[in-house]
C-alpha cells in the first residue's frame, strides 16, 4: 500500500517522491556515497540549500512585480526542478559507485567503470538544465504583463484621454498616433499633442495587464521622447508642462 505524507504547502503527496522532502537521501545512501570519495559530502544539505536559494531567488523576482504568493505554474516548474535536482544528485552519487575514488578503495582494488559513470552524471546535469529552463519560462511568464513596483505610476489608462488631456494641458489638439493591444491585456500607445501655438510634441505610454501605465515617455514630435518618472496622473500632467514651456 502506498505510504503518503503531507508537505508544507498542505498538499498530499506518495512518499515515492523523496524530492519534495527536505531529506531525499537515506544515511545508507549517504555513508556508502562517502565510502568511495576521499572528502565527505552531505547530499540532504546540498539539495535543501540549493532549492532553498532557487526559491528565494524566484520570490524576490515575483516579489519586484508585486506578487507575493507563488503562481501554480511556477510551483509546478519549481517542484519539477526539485525532482531533477534529486535525480541529478542521485546520478552522482550512483556514478561514484560505479567509478569511486582509486585514493578513496586503493588502486589495487579498483574496478570502476568510468564511461558509464560519466554518462550517468552527463545525462543527470542535462535533465537538470532542461528543468532549469521550464522553470525561468514559468518566471517569465507569470510576470509578463506585469510592470515592477518601482516602475509604476499608479496612472490607468482609462485617464488618458484626449478630451481631459488636451484641457488640462491647454493644447490645441490631441490625438492617437498608434495604440497596440497584445492578448495578454499588455500594449503601449502613442499621443501627438499640439500645444496653442501649434508645435507638436509626442507622449508614449506602455501599460501592463491591469491598464495600469509602468513607462511613460515625452518630447517634441520626431525627435527621441525623455522618460517621465510621474507616480500619478496630476504629476504627469506637470512633467509634461513643464517640457512643453
Amino acid at each position: 500500500m502506498t505510504q503518503f505524507y503531507t508537505d508544507k504547502d498542505g498538499k498530499v503527496r506518495p512518499i515515492s517522491e523523496p524530492w519534495m522532502t527536505g531529506n531525499p537521501f537515506s544515511s545508507e545512501e549517504i555513508n556508502s556515497y562517502n565510502s568511495m570519495r576521499t572528502s565527505e559530502s552531505d547530499l540532504n544539505r546540498e539539495f535543501r540549500e540549493t532549492v532553498a536559494l532557487k526559491e528565494s531567488k524566484i520570490k524576490n523576482k515575483l516579489n519586484e512585480y508585486g506578487i507575493r504568493e507563488m503562481p501554480p505554474e511556477v510551483r509546478d516548474a519549481l517542484d519539477f526542478y526539485r525532482k531533477k535536482l534529486y535525480e541529478f544528485l542521485d546520478a552522482s552519487r550512483r556514478a561514484t559507485l560505479i567509478a569511486p575514488s582509486p585514493m578513496a578503495v586503493g588502486p589495487a582494488n579498483y574496478r570502476g567503470n568510468a564511461e558509464m559513470a560519466r554518462k550517468m552524471e552527463n545525462r543527470g546535469l542535462d535533465n537538470l538544465e532542461h528543468a532549469q529552463e521550464r522553470l525561468d519560462r514559468a518566471v517569465a511568464d507569470s510576470v509578463r504583463g506585469v510592470g515592477r513596483l518601482e516602475d509604476r505610476t499608479g496612472i490607468g489608462m482609462e485617464e488618458l484621454t484626449g478630451p481631459k488631456l488636451k484641457k488640462v494641458l491647454g493644447a490645441k489638439s490631441i490625438g492617437k498616433s498608434y495604440h497596440n493591444k497584445h492578448k495578454d491585456g499588455t500594449g503601449n500607445a502613442g499621443y501627438v499633442i499640439v500645444d496653442k501655438n501649434g508645435k507638436w510634441y509626442q507622449l508614449n505610454v506602455t501599460y501592463d495587464s491591469r491598464g495600469e501605465i509602468y513607462d511613460a515617455s515625452f518630447g517634441p514630435y520626431g525627435s527621441a521622447p525623455g522618460r517621465l518618472s510621474a507616480k500619478s496622473y496630476d504629476e504627469l500632467v506637470r512633467q509634461i508642462k513643464e517640457r512643453m514651456t
